[in-house]
Parts: C-alpha cells; sequence; structure tokens
C-alpha cells in the first residue's frame, strides 16, 4: 500500500522516515553538569485517542486553563500502566497493519504538562536545555506556547536548547510534551517487547555557562606492544565566546584519588575539537574481572574562572582482533553472558536505577562476565555501573524490524517444520525490502547508530558494538556500519543478521545447534572471525538444558568466544486476577491483540529479578575453575577458568565426605591454592591423606569462594564447586527385619481386591486396576488409595511445547490406560506375598503400547516391585514413538508426608541435561521447596542421579525408595508434590493452579529438557529412547 503526499498535504513528521527529528541538538557523551534541574516526578497528564484531538501546543493560555482539571501521571512512567490503554506484548509480530511508514490514524497521544523555574542561583545569561533520556515513541516539546521541537527513538536521548524561550523574570515557564504512540520509528522498534508509552526517563533542565562550556568530549587508551604503557587520548568540542582566552585543565587520578598526571591544552575555538594524548606508565588495566577505574576531570577556565567542569571514568583496555579471535589487553576472552531487556514488573520500562544495579549484582554472582544490550542502548547510567562492577557490554542500536517476516511469511504459509534457514532464504530478502535494504530509510537507522556511539563512547566496558537485531540485511546496515567504523575502529561491530559476516567484524549465530558451529569455525572458505552467540540457550521455563555442552566447545575453538543466553529476565507485569490475587501477566492477559502469549517469559530470573533455578544452573555452567582428578597418581589439577589474573582473594576449599547407609561423614578438609594464572592448570598433589578402606561413596568436594567482601557479592560467596567420586558405588540398603514363615501367612480376596494383613502390616492391592490400593506398616500409612501405578507422562515444559509435547501426544503417551491380562496372587517362600501382574499400558485410538509385567514381593517393612517393558505394536515399529518424557512410577503418600531426604543431586532441581547448578550430597527439603513454580506452569521439581529418597512426616513417618537394574543399583530420577501432571499441564498461570493429593514419582528414567521453545531439541545422549527396560524398585518403610 502506498499513499503519495503532495505539497498540500505534506507527510506527518511521525509518517516520514527522513524526519527523524526537528531542532534536536546534536548528540554528546553523556554527562549531566552539576547546574540541572530533574522535571521527574508528578505531572499534568492529557490521554487522548488521537493527536487530532491532543490539546494544541501553541496554546499557552488556553493549557494553562485546562490542566488543573486534568489527571496527574508519574515521569518517569509508561501511561498503559497507569491506567491508560493497555500493555501489548509482540514478540516478532506488528500489532497495527504493515503499511510502512504509515501508521494507525487512532493513534494514541499523550499530553504531559509541567512548570519549571530557571535557578536563581544559576548566572543570568546561562544557556538552557532540556534533556530528555528516553521517549515512546515520538514527541513534540513546547514552552511557554513555543514549538521548541521534535524527536523520535524512543531510547535515545533527545536535547533541546530552550535559551532564548524561558523566562527569568519569576513567572514559571509551562513545559508540554506530546507523545505519539506510534511513529514510522515504530516499524523498527519492533523488539520482543511490552509495547510500552510515555516518557519512561528522566527529564532534565540544563544549564551551561553564556562564556562557554564543555558542549562534548571523547576518551580512549591505547597499549605499547608488550601492553604496559599506555597513551591517553582525549577530544573536547568547545562552546566559546570569541575574543578570549581559554584552556582546559586535566587531571587524571587513581581510584584512591591520588593524582597521576595533569596538564593544561588550549581551548579557544568553538566547534573545533581539541585533542591531547599523554602518556602514562604502567596503568592499572581494566577488564571485566579486574575493573579498576581512573577518574578524569577536565576544566573548562577562562582569564578568571572555571566554567565548566566535567568527570569522567577511565579504564585503560584496549580491545583488538588478532587471527580471528577478540583480544583485551592483549588475551583472549571468553564472553559468559545474557541479554537483558529493561524491565520492571510494576514499572515496566521506567526502571530504577537500583533496580537495574540489582540485576548486574546477580549476574555477578551468578559468574555471568558480560550483558548485551538487548536491543537498545539502555539507561546512560547503567554502563557505569558495568565500569565499576566489571561486565563485558554489547552496546546495541535501537533498531529491529523482525515483524515484516510475519507480514511476508503468513501469506506464504510455510509449513511450521520447515528449517528456520530455509524459511530465511524464501523471507528476508523480500522483508530487508520494506526498510533495511530501502534508501529513503538510510537516514533513520545511520541515526540510530549515531545516537548510541556518541552518548556511549566513552564506556570501557563496552568492548562491542551491535547495530541491532533481527533487521534483515541491506543497504542501510551496510551504511550503519560504515559509519561506525569511520568514527569508531577501536571496538568490533556485531551483527547477527550480517550472516557471512561481509561487513561485521565477528560472526553471529542465533540458537545454533552445535553441529552447525562447527561447521561454521571450520570452513576454510570463509574468513577466519570470531563467532559469538549473540542468544543461544533460550532460557523459557524450565531449562535451558544442554548449556554445558556450549561452553566446552569454547575449549575446542579459540574463535568460539562465547555467547548470551537468552534472557536474563521473565517480563511478566503485576496485576490482579478477578480474585484479587496477584500474578504476573503475560501477552494476551490484558486482552491485548495480537499478541504473543507467554513468550515474553524466558529469563534465567523470573519477573520480580529473583533467580529461577536456570540462573542456578548456567552459574555452575559459566564456573571459573574446574578439577579432575589422576588417580594413579593421586594428583588432582585445578584449571583456572578465568581470562586475566586471579585476585588474591580467592580461596579454593576442599572436603572428602563419605556416604554410608543414611549418614554422611566428613572425614577431612582444608584449603588449596589456587592457580594464579589465567587459563593455567596447576596439578598438585592430592591435599588430602590417603584414606582406609571405607564402605559406601567417598567424595572430594570443592569450592571456590571470596575471602574478602568484594563490590558485588560479601566475604564467603561461593563462585563454583566441583566434585570428585574417589571411591564406592551406589549402595542398597536393606532396612528390612526377617520375615515370618510363608506357611503362617493368610491372605484374603474379596472381589479384585486382595487383602494381607498382619500384627503391624496391611496391604491391599486391586486386581482389576493392578495397582497398590493401600500400605500401612504399625499402623502408619505409607501409600494411600490413588493412580499408584506406572506412568510415562509430565507436564510438558516450555521448551516440549512447540514439538515435543505435541509428538508425544500423537503417539497418546497423555492418555494411556492400563489393560489388566492376568494376575497371579501366591505365596512365597521368601516373601509374606507375591503379585504377578502381566498389563497392557496403551492409549486410546491406537494400536501400540508397553506390555509390562510387574512382581510385588511384600515383607513385612518392605515393597520390592521389579517391573518389565517391553514396546509393543500390532501393526508396524513406525507406530511406536521413538521417545517418551519419563518413565517410573507414582504413588499418592498421605497428607502428613511434608518433607523429603535424599543422597543424590541437590538441593535444586535436575534433569540430564540441566544439572551444573547442583552438587552430590545428602540433603533435606520440606515439600513446598521441593517444587519451583514457574510463571507459566510446567514439570519442575525432578531431582535427577539419586541413590535413596525417603518422604515422609515430621514424626519421622514415611518410608525410603532406591532403585536397581540387572542386580546393581541404579540412580534414579524422584518428585514430590501435591500438584499432579494433568493440573500443571492446563494450568496457564500460577493462580490456576490447585493443590490435589501429595504423591511421590520415581523415574527410572526422564528426558532432558533442551532449548526447543526457540533453539535446538534435546541433545541425542539425553534422549529417553523407547527400548526395553527392566528395573526393581524397593520401598523400606523406615523412620527419619
Amino acid at each position: 500500500m502506498t499513499v503519495k503526499e503532495s505539497a498540500s498535504n505534506p507527510p506527518n513528521d511521525w509518517e516520514n522516515p527522513l524526519v527523524v527529528s526537528r531542532n534536536k541538538l546534536k548528540p554528546r557523551a553523556y554527562h549531566i553538569p552539576e547546574t540541572n534541574v530533574l522535571l521527574s516526578g508528578k505531572w499534568f497528564f492529557r490521554y487522548n485517542e488521537s493527536p487530532l484531538d491532543a490539546p494544541i501546543g501553541t496554546d499557552e493560555q488556553y493549557i494553562s486553563d485546562q490542566i488543573q482539571n486534568w489527571d496527574s501521571i508519574p515521569v518517569p512512567s509508561n501511561w498503559q500502566l497507569q491506567g491508560y490503554g493497555k500493555p501489548n506484548y509482540t514478540n516478532v509480530i506488528y500489532p497495527f497493519p504493515v503499511d510502512p511508514p504509515y501508521v494507525p490514524s487512532e493513534n494514541p497521544t499523550g499530553t504531559y504538562v509541567r512548570y519549571f523555574d530557571v535557578p536563581s542561583t544559576w548566572p543570568a545569561r546561562s544557556k538552557v536545555r532540556l534533556r530528555f533520556e528516553g521517549v515512546d515513541s515520538a514527541f513534540y516539546v513546547f514552552v511557554n506556547g513555543h514549538e521548541i521541537g521534535y524527536s523520535q527513538g524512543s531510547r535515545n536521548p533527545a536535547e533541546f536548547d530552550i535559551t532564548d524561550i524561558v523566562r527569568r523574570d519569576g513567572k514559571p515557564n509551562l513545559l508540554q510534551v506530546r507523545v505519539l504512540q506510534w511513529c514510522d520509528g515504530s516499524y523498527i522498534e519492533d523488539q520482543d517487547q511490552w509495547w510500552l508509552s510515555g516518557i519512561f526517563r528522566d527529564v532534565y533542565l540544563l544549564g551551561f555557562s553564556s562564556q562557554g562550556h564543555i558542549e562534548d568530549f571523547e576518551v580512549k587508551t591505547t597499549f605499547d606492544d608488550q601492553f604496559s604503557d599506555a597513551f591517553l587520548d582525549i577530544s573536547a568540542l568547545v562552546d566559546v565566546s570569541p575574543g578570549e582566552k581559554y584552556q582546559i585543565d586535566l587531571e587524571l587520578c587513581d581510584a584512591n584519588n591520588k593524582r597521576v598526571i595533569e596538564w593544561q591544552v588550549g581551548a579557544d575555538d568553538s566547534g573545533i575539537a581539541v585533542s591531547t594524548r599523554q602518556l602514562v606508565k604502567s596503568p592499572n588495566k581494566w577488564s571485566a574481572e579486574s575493573p579498576y577505574l581512573y577518574s578524569l576531570q577536565m576544566k573548562l577556565r577562562n582569564s578568571i574562572e572555571v566554567l565548566h567542569e566535567v568527570s569522567c571514568s577511565v579504564g585503560f583496555r584496549q580491545v583488538d582482533i588478532n587471527d580471528g579471535v577478540i583480544l583485551v589487553n592483549g588475551t583472549p576472552i571468553l564472553l559468559k553472558g545474557a541479554n537483558r531487556h529493561e524491565h520492571h514488573p510494576q514499572f515496566g520500562r521506567a526502571v530504577p536505577l537500583e533496580f537495574a544495579k540489582r540485576d548486574l549484582l546477580l549476574m555477578k554472582q551468578h559468574n555471568i562476565n558480560a550483558v548485551r544490550c538487548s536491543h537498545y542502548p539502555n539507561d546512560p547510567r547503567f554502563y557505569e555501573l558495568c565500569n565499576q562492577l566489571g561486565l563485558w557490554v554489547m552496546d546495541e542500536a535501537d533498531l529491529e524490524c523482525h515483524g515484516f517476516y510475519d507480514a511476508i511469511a503468513r501469506p506464504k504459509d510455510i509449513p511450521e517444520e520447515m528449517d528456520y534457514e530455509q524459511r530465511k532464504k524464501l523471507v528476508f530478502a523480500q522483508a530487508a525490502k520494506y526498510t533495511t535494504d530501502n534508501p529513503l530509510w538510510a537516514t533513520a537507522y545511520v541515526d540510530r547508530v549515531k545516537q548510541m556511539f556518541y552518548r556511549d563512547r566513552n564506556h570501557p566496558s563496552i568492548i562491542l558494538w551491535s547495530l541491532g537485531n533481527e533487521a534483515f540485511y541491506g543497504q542501510n546496515m551496510k551504511a550503519m556500519y560504515q559509519w561506525i567504523k569511520e568514527h569508531d575502529s577501536s571496538r568490533p561491530v556485531h551483527y547477527e543478521g550480517d550472516v557471512l559476516a561481509e561487513t561485521a567484524d565477528v560472526y553471529s549465530l542465533m540458537y545454533p545447534p552445535l553441529d552447525r558451529i562447527e561447521s561454521l569455525l571450520n570452513n576454510k572458505s570463509l574468513p577466519a572471525k570470531p563467532l559469538i552467540l549473540c542468544e543461544y540457550v533460550h532460557a523459557m521455563g524450565n531449562g535451558p538444558g544442554g548449556a554445558l555442552e556450549y561452553l566446552q566447545l569454547c575449549d575446542k575453538y579459540p574463535r568460539f568466544q562465547g555467547g548470551f543466553v537468552w534472557e536474563w529476565a521473565n517480563h511478566g507485569l503485576l496485576k490482579l486476577n478477578e480474585k484479587g490475587e496477584s500474578f504476573y501477566a503475560y501477552g494476551g492477559d490484558f486482552d491485548d491483540h495480537p499478541n504473543d502469549g507467554f513468550f515474553v517469559m524466558d529469563g534465567l530470573v523470573d519477573s520480580r529479578h529473583n533467580p529461577t533455578p536456570g540462573l542456578t544452573n548456567m552459574k555452575g555452567v559459566y564456573r571459573p575453575f574446574k578439577i579432575e582428578y589422576i588417580a594413579d597418581r593421586s594428583e588432582v589439577a585445578i584449571y583456572n577458568l578465568y581470562d586475566f589474573t586471579v585476585m588474591d582473594s580467592l580461596k579454593l576449599r576442599w572436603s572428602i565426605q563419605r556416604f554410608h547407609g543414611l549418614n554422611e561423614e566428613i572425614i577431612s578438609s582444608g584449603n588449596i591454592d589456587f592457580p594464579r594464572r589465567p587459563g593455567e592448570c596447576t596439578v598438585v598433589r592430592q591435599p588430602w591423606h590417603k584414606i582406609p578402606q571405607f564402605s559406601g561413596q567417598l567424595v572430594a568436594s570443592f569450592e571456590l569462594f571470596l575471602d574478602n567482601d568484594s563490590l558485588w557479592a560479601n566475604k564467603g560467596h561461593i563462585l563454583g564447586t566441583d566434585q570428585i567420586h574417589l571411591s564406592g558405588a551406589v549402595e542398597q540398603i536393606v532396612l528390612d527385619s526377617p520375615v515370618e514363615k510363608a506357611q503362617n501367612i493368610r491372605f484374603s480376596e474379596t472381589g479384585s481386591i486382595v487383602e494381607l494383613q498382619l500384627p503391624g502390616l496391611e496391604f491391599s492391592f486391586d486386581k482389576t486396576k493392578g495397582r497398590i490400593v493401600r500400605w500401612t506398616v504399625d499402623d502408619e500409612e505409607k501409600i494411600i488409595p490413588g493412580d499408584n501405578r506406572l506412568s510415562f507422562w509430565r507436564a510438558p515444559t516450555n521448551n516440549d511445547i512447540p514439538v515435543a509435547a505435541p509428538y508425544w501426544k500423537r503417539f497418546g503417551l497423555d492418555s494411556m490406560s492400563h489393560r489388566v491380562v492376568s494376575t497371579d496372587v501366591h505365596q512365597s517362600k521368601d516373601c509374606l506375598l507375591e503379585i504377578d501382574v502381566e498389563s497392557l499400558i496403551s492409549p486410546p485410538i491406537l494400536a501400540w503400547g508397553f506390555q509390562t509385567q510387574v512382581r510385588y514381593k511384600v515383607f513385612s517393612s518392605r515393597i520390592e516391585i521389579s517391573t518389565t517393558i517391553h514396546p509393543v505394536s500390532n501393526l508396524s515399529v513406525e507406530t511406536i514413538p521413538e521417545t517418551i518424557p519419563r518413565v517410573g512410577w507414582e504413588f499418592n503418600v498421605p497428607e502428613s508426608f511434608e518433607k523429603a531426604s535424599w543422597l543424590g543431586l541437590g538441593p535444586g532441581e535436575s534433569y540430564p541435561d540441566k544439572k551444573e547448578g547442583v552438587s552430590f550430597g545428602l540433603f533435606s527439603e520440606e515439600l513446598n521447596q521441593l517444587n519451583y513454580n514457574y510463571e507459566y506452569p510446567q514439570e519442575n521439581g525432578n531431582r535427577a542421579e539419586t541413590n535413596w529418597v525417603w518422604t515422609g512426616a515430621s514424626t519421622g513417618n514415611g518410608f525410603m525408595a532406591q532403585m536397581s537394574s540387572n542386580g546393581s543399583p541404579h540412580k534414579f530420577g524422584f518428585r514430590v508434590s501435591d500438584v499432579d501432571a494433568k493440573t500443571l499441564e492446563l494450568a496457564q498461570h500460577p493462580f490456576e493452579v490447585r493443590r490435589g493429593a501429595k504423591h511421590i514419582r520415581l523415574d527410572f528414567g526422564t528426558q532432558g529438557l533442551g532449548t526447543q521453545s526457540c533453539g535446538p531439541p534435546v541433545m541425542p545422549k539425553y534422549l529417553l529412547k523407547v527400548a526395553p527396560i527392566s528395573f526393581e524398585l524397593v520401598l523400606n518403610a523406615v523412620a527419619l
């Protein structure tokens, strides 16, 4: 669709890609002068459905008369979260008809008004500016009835000179800001987000001396070839009055505020950059591991006084690419990163600085060393926090137009099963023609990278520029690259859409399987450039699974330098349901259409930004050390996985634990020196003495911890753990007493129910259903009536939903029924009662199932259950699924059961491909701590690689479970909960999860999690393949 404009009908500014601003000052380095007034706070507010209905900005008297009847709104905020309009979440799709550059005529408009005064303490002739740090999506500014200017580019600042308009006569100035929800820029701000509007960052009134000020400045550091001494290069743009002499006094101080150097440089000409270079001998270097910062003071003065003072943090660091490897200060780095959107569960994109700082502290505490600002420049103060705390930053331009993909792909009816790379070939080139490969949009594209560069270029933490995200590839991306390389050769440039890195300095992939990574790195026809995964191991819900293998591949290929997990946080927004219960809402919960549902809930932290099990797991994946045991030489190899020299404050603690029966014993412990050099492997004699032969299992555990407080964690904070299993195997614990002779035992059969009653024992069994009805020992119930049987289903995870769950449901695994073929109840010489059951467990409609033979052997305080499972079909093998979610037993337990103790992996949940955040040990947890309430309900709470588990009441009543296979102990998985799989599957929010009967799940096997919500499926080694299975389960009635 096109609409031709004429001279009598010129395009609106907000529908003209050639207009990105009017009367806006040129972008500059971030600096707020001491002469400033923060204008954030309560503003008058008027909401209209169209800019045509909004108040006229040039009618000052009308506005003054009307605003007392208006509402008030906090600034910063998003108006949808203040009761005007509603939030709308989309991941890819545009929420309006696709017809760039045009947007809906029903374009919600917010008019903000407040009064301000120019402080009387400011010099009478001060230059006065308004600065807006972030406004979504386009806005006009009026002061005292005068139109000042226009700007768009939501996450970029806008500064306007209002010197000639402001009143200084004591009469308040009237500031009006008209904000439009949609503009042509909305087409390139389609960033997997809530669409939220308004003034969402701070607003300032700035004052500068009329005689002169430092308008802009740039700081760069470079080292000599030995990375010993450094050059400090500074350029400054001054705005000074003609005819006078000016100079800039410069002073560089260290972290203790001790002067390192001071010097002066003349600065007499406005509009001409003043450049100066100083040699700094042996400076402390800045890195994400040792973020040493100097402070630079720049004072512009005339012959009488200091006119303007600017301060800036300086980190001495240099970024290079040599032989296809990114080096910082001459050292290769590994990015253990996360993507971070700006989000607050109540305030949307109006994120308080302390909340952002908490994010960064959590990242550091969980071994995350890099953050990608997805997909736009963040609050300008965010980067100084990264400088101080130590994080590598990929700063990204405010640009994404992913929605054009659906505009083209949906009419093509591309099959869902088509490989994503094939889809790209069909769609991307055509999608790029809308804006990315359209010369009419060149100005808008290049403006986005200009704004980011000028504002953020002085931060040492920023080591990569990114041109945007999912905006296809074309001439405008090339223009952005060319512009930034002309202005900054000191940092590599990233853009994932440039698949073959035609212009980008690094290769970038999203969610690739491991073989695709290796294929790219082994492709000799491509230039040798670094590879970074800008998005990988999608963290939606219960996951990510299979993250460790990516880090292991980095060890194999030096050019593979890590990546950024998608993503840091769930973006749920606080909401009340009809009963007044609070929850965190996602797409559709505000009756917002179209929407992309729960796809916004895909973070390592929840919507309140508290850690999920996924973050705990990534802490283990990203741990900064590892241990290997050289048993034949009684030596320990300690690997330092840091990139730079380790601080003296790190300590490595070891302990030898013995696990025997139900007990744990620490035999010896101590500290061991940690290798000082990065990447170093130190081999030392094992620090423990020779240990006598013990029964049970011996485990050596290692913990790396902080021995001093740091900026981001307290003394004692554990950075990572590792373990070595020294000796011993899983024990089979027998806790039963001798049985009575079989001939003295009597059981009864009434209909389908078999009952065995003895002093201290009651056992009943349903022959029709082939399951235990009740098990009581010493008048204490262990198993109660319920669905006590073999099962194969689990509630789908977010990662199961796209492919695995539909596949399993196609084979009826969610609706299996049990048909008992035969039951044989008899006495046995070695137990009180023996029951043999043959069954067929199969789905309706289909012609396949599992043929099972189960033998129950009942003892005075123990039940042994031998299980054999064979997949069968009366058609062909193709009618049998290749994989299943899980296989194991489920038993209902008494309501009084409220805790579990176990020997295995813990304390948190674990799965075959998600177990790096847990350790082997003896654990005990209350029921409410055994399950994690994901904000989109799903399978959770499994504990993998369990030797034994006990579940019971606080009184000690309970039972222990163990498993074996082919005569040897078998490590299994368990889950204890009061929410069954069906309830979890049907619920879409936590408040919809209703508690039911308590039960324990004891699994012979469970499938891994993978990351297929947006990424590769479960790796082959973590699939639970359908095959014949035999195992034994032992339930011991025992008090703990």
